[in-house]
């Protein structure tokens, strides 16, 4: 994968992914997303914006998409879009568990808590921990040691 696909502004490329995720990291310009693809039968890597990345982390390996690069006068961005036969993987329609969050929130604090009173972090500590959230969340007194 030693070519560079690169796609001029108002130009768009239909490209297959060959890897579920991109390589990551961060350099003096940000964050970037390396991503396999395979264009016109050749092995190819795309940097992705933090936009397109957005988009394409909903598909995976073997999707093809095509990638448009739109010329916004003194910026440019990439619009992902399916090709006809590939669906979203993930539902980006998702909505947070709201309960899932209150709980986390809770069990924050009662590490918080435990941590304060010189607790170890141990199976112990995190199953008093989590009697304490299934309480607070449920009701429930399990094994509470009051």
């Amino acid at each position: 994968m030693n070519d560079k696909l690169v796609i001029p502004k108002g130009n768009s490329e239909v490209v297959t992914l060959s890897f579920d995720q991109p390589k990551t990291g961060t350099s003096s310009n940000g964050e970037w997303y390396l991503y396999g693809v395979n264009h016109g039968g050749s092995e190819k890597s795309f940097f992705a914006s933090e936009k397109a990345n957005e988009k394409l982390v909903n598909y995976k390996k073997g999707d093809t998409v095509k990638i448009t690069h739109v010329d916004l006068g003194d910026k440019s961005v990439y619009n992902v879009e399916p090709t006809q036969g590939t669906t979203l993987t993930k539902d980006t329609n998702d909505k947070p568990d709201w309960d899932a969050i209150a709980a986390g929130k809770v069990r924050h604090g009662f590490a918080l808590e435990a941590y304060s009173q010189g607790k170890e972090l141990t199976e112990d500590t995190m199953a008093e921990v989590e009697d304490w959230v299934d309480y607070v969340m449920n009701g429930r007194k399990s094994d509470l040691p009051f």
